[in-house]
């Protein structure tokens, strides 16, 4: 009974599965829909299958875009080997060493520097030098005046700024009236004089509106403390100047004398001191002629064409030669290429830049090196009076005279007497009690004595000798001090007695300078 039941059932279910799939086989989207739900388990199939597949297996990713190029590397830092073309080719003929050995004292350049931005801007310059025989061209082959030939050391550095920064108007050599948008180059050289006669006649030798002044005294002034004293009172008068002129101390050499040692053993110490950049030539060149004559035969001036190369007889070895020029001006020129290329550096590196904010301008010290430190009462601005042989506009003219004359050779001037008893008077007015007497000492001259006193002034008479040992003839200054303001008469006399070995009476006078 149990068994007849269960047949039954299963009966009853066949019949039931075959009718219910008749009649979903006779829908009429029968076909779609089980194509439809095919594919559906299909597309699920596939996506399980995408699932599985291990990572190594799946399709790359797009690369990435490239990293962007790196900045162009700065550029290499200036130096005066590489900052422009003239020193580059000296440091291919002397080697860098000789060029480091060039800059005594560098500082921060700011003066020379706010000069240079003044260039650049396109504002007309003017370039005056100070110094001594060799700055006026002695030593050059040239016809007169040295002084502007076209291979004097100064004459080749305002050629070479000229063309660098040209003016509108072109350029012109020591006008009496300088022309509207034009570059102006003044040599103010005078031979056989020294920072002790510059210290008191600079302003008649330096225009008011110089913009860049080269100082060449490092042959013409003793290594002595007075060498300190007038060179930083010429260095205070050019810096404080109202036009604000960057200057360059350029020291020369010469091999003549007794010592090597010369005004420039001193003069960059006090330098260093005002923040003024200086170079030394016999510093950059030593090493070639230490153990060599050679080179000095080409760099100072030959006074016979075939000279002695053992004992450089026929060899003035004071004054540079053309081929001397040429190598003191290119390294000049070196180290303004260097300043220019730092400035670039400067302005390019800083945002938002300004002349006064890269290169200040700064106040000097207040006191003199040679007086005790104290700031609350700085040394006042120094105002000296000159009247000199070297001066049209400020002539050495006497208030009275007897036996002297005006006597010049080539550029030298001078009032001159040689009969004892001869006198002259000249008057001078001090503010600050001082006068000096500019005059020449030789060796060779036959020069005497001279016998002069400030009148009315008890104590002051004394006797100056022209006459010494020393194997060079160049000026000289003496002084008298702690005078009365106010208006004076300095008289001196010709003596009979001299310190010339041959007896020579003769006296050469350049100048009197008063402060």
């Amino acid at each position: 009974m149990l068994d007849r039941r269960r047949n039954l059932l299963r009966l009853g279910v066949a019949l039931y599965a075959a009718v219910v799939t008749i009649m979903l086989f006779q829908r009429p989207d029968s076909a779609d829909y089980w194509r439809h739900a095919l594919s559906r388990d299909h597309d699920a199939a596939h996506r399980e299958a995408l699932l599985a597949v291990t990572p190594h297996e799946a399709a790359a990713p797009a690369p990435p875009p490239p990293p962007p190029p790196p900045p162009p590397p700065p550029p290499p830092p200036c130096s005066i080997c590489t900052a422009g073309p003239v020193g580059k080719s000296l440091c291919a003929e002397w080697g860098a060493d000789a060029m480091t050995r060039l800059v005594s004292y560098a500082g921060t350049n700011h003066r020379l520097r706010r000069a240079l931005a003044r260039m650049r801007a396109g504002k007309p310059f003017t370039l005056a030098a100070i110094g001594g025989s060799v700055s006026m061209g002695h030593g050059l082959k040239d016809e007169e005046p040295k002084a502007y030939s076209d291979l004097n050391l100064h004459s080749r550095v305002f050629a070479w700024l000229n063309a660098t920064f040209p003016a509108a108007g072109g350029s012109v050599y020591d006008p009496a009236k300088r022309p509207a948008d034009t570059n102006v180059y003044v040599n103010g050289a005078q031979p056989a004089r020294g920072a002790d006669y510059f210290s008191m006649c600079s302003q008649l030798h330096v225009p008011a509106d110089a913009d860049l002044v080269v100082v060449e005294l490092g042959i013409n002034d003793p290594p002595a403390m007075t060498t300190i004293v007038n060179f930083e009172l010429l260095l205070r008068q050019l810096l404080e100047s109202d036009h604000e002129p960057g200057v360059l101390v350029f020291n020369l050499f010469a091999l003549k004398f007794d010592e090597m040692a010369m005004g420039a053993e001193v003069n960059h110490g006090v330098a260093q001191f005002y923040d003024v950049p200086t170079l030394t030539l016999r510093n950059a060149l030593a090493p070639f002629f230490a153990r060599d004559k050679k080179p000095i035969l080409e760099w100072f001036h030959k006074e016979v064409p075939d000279p002695n190369p053992e004992t450089l007889e026929g060899v003035d070895i004071r004054h540079l030669s053309g081929r001397g020029h040429e190598l003191a001006a290119n390294m000049m020129i070196a180290y303004l290429e260097l300043q220019l290329c730092e400035m670039d550096r400067l302005e390019r590196d800083t945002r938002g830049w300004t002349t006064d904010k890269l290169y200040p301008s700064e106040e000097i010290f207040p006191n003199l090196l040679m007086t005790k430190y104290d700031p609350w009462h700085p040394a006042p601005r120094l105002r000296p009076t000159c009247i000199t042989t070297s001066s049209d506009k400020f002539p050495l003219v006497p208030k009275a005279q007897s036996g002297w004359r005006e006597w010049a050779w080539k550029d030298k001037k001078y009032l001159v007497a040689d009969a004892p008893g001869s006198t002259i008077e000249f008057d001078f007015t001090v503010s600050r009690g001082t006068v000096f007497l500019y005059f020449l000492r030789s060796y060779q001259f036959g020069l005497g004595t001279l016998e002069c006193e400030v009148v009315g002034v008890a104590g002051t008479k004394k006797k100056i000798a022209a006459a010494w040992e020393l194997p060079y003839n160049i000026g000289r200054s003496d002084r008298w001090d702690s005078l009365p303001p106010g208006e004076h008469t300095l008289k001196c006399e010709l003596l009979k007695e001299t310190d010339d070995p041959n007896g020579g009476t003769e006296f050469r006078l350049m100048a009197l300078m008063s402060i």
